[in-house]
């Protein structure tokens, strides 16, 4: 008895070729727009170390076409443990397709301590 045409596309996680392939495609695109490089099989593996890696920040990219996206204590856990054992800062890069006209589909997510790090940095190059 076969797996059925849906089961044998599917991937160890469930997401179909097509899927794996669309995701490694943005993933890459990301990492280049922040001067980056993505992680090499990337969800591939349950050791797998995050999406991409840009200016000291390990992320975890999550996507969908929908206006919703959930993260769990398990998600942001595993990127600050991945990120901390490699001495970079964690990171999620949200993106959602259906944002409202005029609002960023793609948002980054860092913790709270660390934009404040950051804004405190940006202010005094600003001198504000």
């Amino acid at each position: 008895m076969g797996l059925g045409p849906a089961m044998s596309k599917r991937g160890k996680l469930g997401k179909s070729e097509h899927q794996k392939t669309t995701a490694t495609k943005y993933e890459k695109k990301l990492a280049k727009e922040l001067g980056g490089t993505p992680v090499v099989g990337s969800g591939a593996f349950d050791c797998g170390r995050g999406d991409l890696q840009a200016k000291g920040f390990l992320f975890d990219s999550k996507q969908t076409a929908k206006s919703c996206i959930t993260l769990s204590a398990t998600i942001l856990s595993k990127i600050a443990r991945e990120a901390a054992e490699e001495g970079k800062y964690p990171g999620i890069i949200a993106t959602l397709d259906e944002m409202p006209f005029g609002v960023s589909k793609v948002w980054g997510i860092i913790p709270l301590p660390l934009l404040n790090e950051l804004l405190d940095v940006y202010y005094k190059e600003k001198g504000v």
